[in-house]
């Protein structure tokens, strides 16, 4: 009865070790998944596009978005469009900036980014520049991004914009200002990086 009983266990346990080594040799053939990548690589996953829009600026009057694309691993090319509120008239503005990120790859960690801001009334001619009411921008901002393995990017920071052009009716107007006058920025962005 005992060599019987030894006998089973033997078998027993050579059909555990059996399967056991089946599982793992199965579990070895699985790619990857995205949680098995190590957490400093999660952390800054390389990202070529953000596209964000800032609440900040929604709540005095400026509507519009912004696409970050990645140029190298430490820059980023913005490209702003903004629709904004002229008393009965919109304006309309267009930004370029160059954002530099010295400590970390592109949407992650602090980041510069000097921009030019071009800005004027929706219903003029779009190839005739009317500097008594068209305004341009020049300026840069200073802050931090992050960027959640999951896409979400948060980016925050300030600085300032000098303005040239413009006249006392757009001075007078709910976006930014005209003639020659420098203001500060603020930056609230959100939105999803790819």
């Amino acid at each position: 009865m005992k060599r019987s009983l030894r006998r089973r266990l033997r078998a027993a346990s050579a059909a555990f070790a059996l399967a056991e080594g089946i599982a793992r040799t199965g579990a070895a053939e699985e790619p990857p998944t995205y949680a098995d990548r190590a957490d400093e690589s999660a952390d800054e996953a390389t990202r070529t596009l953000a596209l964000v829009f800032n609440p900040l600026a929604m709540s005095a009057g400026v509507f519009g978005a912004e696409a970050d694309f990645a140029w190298t691993q430490r820059t980023a090319i913005a490209v702003e469009a903004d629709v904004y509120g002229l008393g009965t008239d919109v304006g309309v503005a267009t930004g370029l900036g160059l954002a530099f990120y010295p400590m970390h790859p592109v949407f992650h960690g602090l980041y510069l980014e000097p921009r030019v801001l071009f800005a004027r009334r929706a219903s003029e001619s779009l190839v005739q520049l009317d500097w008594a009411t068209d305004v341009l921008g020049v300026g840069a901002t200073v802050g931090w991004q992050w960027t959640w393995d999951y896409g979400f990017t948060l980016r925050l920071g300030g600085g300032g914009m000098h303005y040239f052009g413009g006249s006392g009716a757009v001075i007078q107007s709910s976006f930014p200002v005209g003639g020659d006058a420098a203001v500060l920025v603020a930056d609230a962005s959100v939105g999803w990086a790819f």
